[in-house]
């Protein structure tokens, strides 16, 4: 887990948003900084070099990924929204195809069934909703993810934290 990711403009104070591929060109970039410090650091030894010296050049890049976490607070209230707009038109579907006996259960019926239509419509719009937040610029939390492809990576940069980055 990588923090310290600046998530606004310092000057400004105003958040940062990017499409999705520039997230992915962001994560690129740390990527190179870190295996950069690698081999800056003289970890040159890596399990999955072919090359029989177990060096590599500085153009090689280490087995790591780096992912980008952007502000999901949105995106989770969304989903939690249409999950129970659907539990809820589940609920009224079954109830609407009972049999109602008696001289209000006709207009129970329908009562359930515009209920059914309601939920139905909200549900709809909710999901189109979540899928344009999908689609929609994400702001950055500051805060990315990283796997290392060698352990010995990942205790170097535990260990000797790197000026720019804070790792927890």
């Amino acid at each position: 887990w990588l923090s310290g990711l600046p998530p606004l403009d310092r000057h400004t104070g105003e958040r940062f948003v990017f499409e999705k591929e520039k997230l992915r060109e962001i994560a690129q970039d740390i990527e190179k900084a870190m295996a950069n410090q690698i081999v800056d650091l003289g970890f040159h030894r890596q399990s999955f070099d072919d090359d029989s010296s177990g060096m590599i050049d500085a153009d090689s890049r280490p087995g790591m990924k780096v992912v980008i976490v952007p502000v999901l607070d949105e995106l989770s209230g969304l989903s939690a929204a249409v999950a129970e707009a659907a539990e809820r038109k589940a609920a009224l579907f079954e109830l609407s195809n009972s049999v109602m006996e008696g001289f209000f259960g006709p207009m129970i019926l329908r009562h359930y069934q515009r209920g059914l239509k309601r939920w139905g419509d909200k549900e709809l719009r909710l999901q189109s909703e979540l899928k344009g937040l999908h689609q929609a610029p994400s702001r950055l939390s500051g805060h990315a993810f990283v796997t290392f492809g060698c352990p010995e990576h990942r205790d170097m940069f535990l260990r000797n934290k790197p000026s720019f980055l804070t790792l927890r």
